[in-house]
């Protein structure tokens, strides 16, 4: 079952080397796994 993750949980995400280098979705590399948590980075690419 997934669940949400809190804010604080997503601030810390957020902050990390390994989720700022990410792609964005659908690149390859835009979706991880990261502390048992399922990561898709989403953006806009200008």
């Amino acid at each position: 079952m997934l669940q949400e993750i809190t804010y604080e949980q997503y601030k810390k995400l957020e902050e990390l080397p390994e989720v700022e280098e990410m792609p964005f979705y659908p690149d390859d590399g835009s979706i991880k796994i990261i502390e048992d948590i399922i990561v898709v980075k989403f953006g806009s690419k200008q």
